[in-house]
């Protein structure tokens, strides 16, 4: 048996992550200015949110149009988002903060399901089954890690052995409850709690498991995500690898566990128990290439995603061939490789990573702000974005339109019903007048007959506004129109017509002596006489009742030039003005929205 290669990979290992302690040895991440930007100008909007709410919500009743539907769902998704953003500035603070604390290391965070092997590689990792082997390797000559945690949601993750190490506290239930890590020069190495790990006595009630390894997904310079080689490519572990990935998060996924037992048999055949055996070439080939298939599906229709590679271990066989001081066997566990893949990946480009990853945060937290993000990764945290919002402001502005050109259309027959209405009411208040009138004899002025008229018609009008508009604006409350200004100069009064009777009248009178006879006689006191026609003239005075029939033709005339331009009027007041409070909220809401999608936007880095 032999140990020297596995001593040559703990010796290259060691030299990796030396690289990466001197070359972050100086570094700062410095986008303090850029994130404060953010926060300050998602404040201001915030805060100027909260005014226009204050000013519009007590204004907009509680109508039932769709607009005002439109408008009471924006205002929840708006006070919504302005939380959910809130809240995810202060995760990015918190976490920009946790990245500062660690800023001099590469952060190097597991992720897995319960009982995949995290804190048993994480172990390994930091040496313990090296510290008791019978050869020398570097892990005896450097100082023990020192073991901590960043964020619990339960206690008793690290245990203490009989010479004082601390390690990770192992066990086939999930028994890691916090974000706990060792430091290893330059590497710091996170062992996270089980993804779908189940509540117990004693958790926080402050943070699920769950949330923690999502809260912490962004902040690590290198994902590696375990699965149990006797369950790969479960649905579960596939969504949180399609969201690191989809994040431009490369990632290295680990199938554990890539053993099986097997029957030991010695010289002669003889059974000699049972051995642990590294699963074959073709088998560890065939999990991977699934996995392959069912990520490369998944992520297929992006845009851009992070890289991602695959390698088969077995911690188990790696510990055995520690122990045995077996380098074939070692080679059988795959843990050469992983150790190699490892320190290359965070040696050759540790400042890189560095700088990147906290600038991909920040550029990821402002797409998620103007875009939105809706994950299908339980327990994620979402987005409601910008575009989201502005897009149900522009729907309240739609639906209003909407229904503006359905009162429009209104007009032909409102108009038509107001002036058949008008008419019939105006008939049958005028037989009234002309009643008075021929009782009272006493006119009735144009000035009266056009207030009543004009009372009629907007009385008229309130009811088809009422009646027609609620068939277009449910719930419609009509208010009260204004009174039709139609002057009216003729009056109703009595008249009557006078007759005239031509007729000839014959009276005696006397007349002048004729000849020389009627002459003597007339002479002597004879009177003479003659008939005279008179032509005579009789007149009669018939009473023809009042003016009424003439005076509602005159009206009636005159209300087919007044009623439409009045219908269209009011019809235009409602259109313009029955959702201008919904409307200007709208409006003031999508003009700060569009203001801070510019200034967010402005803070990204243009350049990673």
């Amino acid at each position: 048996m032999s140990s020297q290669y596995i001593q040559e990979c703990v010796t290259e290992f060691f030299s990796k992550v030396n690289k990466i302690e001197s070359a972050l040895s100086s570094f700062s991440l410095g986008i303090e200015g850029k994130r404060e930007k953010v926060s300050s100008d998602l404040a201001c909007f915030i805060q100027n949110c909260r005014n226009i709410n204050k000013n519009y919500i007590d204004a907009m009743g509680n109508g039932n149009s769709a607009v005002d539907k439109a408008t009471r769902d924006s205002i929840d998704l708006l006070q919504n988002s302005l939380t959910e953003w809130e809240n995810n500035i202060r995760r990015n603070t918190e976490g920009q903060e946790f990245m500062h604390r660690n800023e001099r290391h590469l952060l190097t965070m597991v992720f897995g399901q319960v009982k995949t092997g995290k804190s048993t590689l994480g172990n390994f990792i930091a040496g313990q089954k090296f510290l008791d082997a019978e050869f020398d390797n570097e892990y005896k000559h450097c100082a023990h890690p020192v073991f901590c945690e960043e964020k619990a949601g339960r206690s008793g993750n690290i245990t203490t052995d009989a010479l004082g190490n601390d390690w990770f506290t192992e066990g086939v239930v999930d028994t890691t409850g916090a974000i706990q890590y060792f430091s290893l020069s330059g590497l710091r190495w996170l062992d996270s709690p089980g993804t779908g790990a189940l509540k117990k006595d004693g958790d926080t009630d402050k943070f699920t498991m769950e949330q923690i390894v999502n809260d912490y997904i962004d902040y690590s310079d290198l994902g590696i995500f375990l699965m149990n080689s006797s369950e790969p490519g479960l649905q579960a572990d596939l969504q949180y690898i399609e969201k690191m990935v989809e994040k431009d998060k490369d990632i290295l996924i680990v199938i554990t566990k890539s053993d099986s037992i097997k029957p030991k048999i010695g010289p002669g055949g003889k059974f000699m128990g049972k051995q642990l055996f590294p699963k074959t070439d073709e088998a560890r080939k065939n999990q991977q290439e699934y996995i392959t298939k069912e990520l490369n599906d998944r992520l297929k229709h992006r845009s851009k995603t992070g890289k991602y590679n695959i390698i088969s271990i077995s911690t188990a066989l790696a510990n055995n061939a520690i122990k045995e001081q077996d380098d074939e066997l070692f080679k059988d566990s795959n843990l050469d490789e992983l150790m190699r893949i490892i320190g290359s990946m965070a040696s050759d480009d540790a400042v890189k990573l560095k700088e990147k990853n906290p600038k991909k945060n920040l550029n990821s937290l402002i797409d998620n702000i103007v875009h939105g993000y809706h994950s299908k990764v339980s327990g994620d945290i979402e987005f409601t974005g910008i575009d989201e919002m502005i897009a149900s402001m522009d729907m309240i502005n739609n639906l209003s339109e909407q229904y503006k050109r359905d009162i429009k259309e209104k007009t032909a027959k409102i108009t038509k019903n107001v002036l058949s209405d008008a008419k019939h009411r105006l008939c049958v208040e005028a037989e009234c007048w002309s009643e008075s009138v021929n009782k009272t004899g006493n006119a009735i002025a144009g000035d009266k007959l056009a207030s009543v008229i004009n009372n009629i018609v907007s009385d008229v009008l309130q009811e088809e506004l009422s009646k027609e508009i609620s068939k277009v604006i449910e719930g419609f409350q009509a208010k009260q129109v204004e009174q039709l200004n139609m002057q009216i100069s003729a009056d109703i009064h009595k008249e009557s017509a006078v007759l005239e009777h031509k007729y000839t009248e014959y009276i005696t009178v006397r007349r002048s002596a004729r000849g020389f006879i009627e002459n003597v006689r007339s002479y002597f006191g004879k009177k003479y006489y003659r008939n005279k026609a008179i032509e005579r003239v009789a007149q009669k005075s018939i009473d023809l009742g009042t003016n009424v029939d003439v005076f509602i033709e005159k009206t009636i005339s005159d209300l087919k030039n007044e009623i439409p331009p009045y219908v269209e009027r009011e019809l235009l007041n409602i259109a313009e003005n029955y959702f201008e409070i919904q409307e200007r909220y709208a409006a003031d809401v999508k003009h700060e929205l569009i203001k801070l999608r510019q200034q967010v936007i402005d803070s990204k880095y243009k350049e990673i």
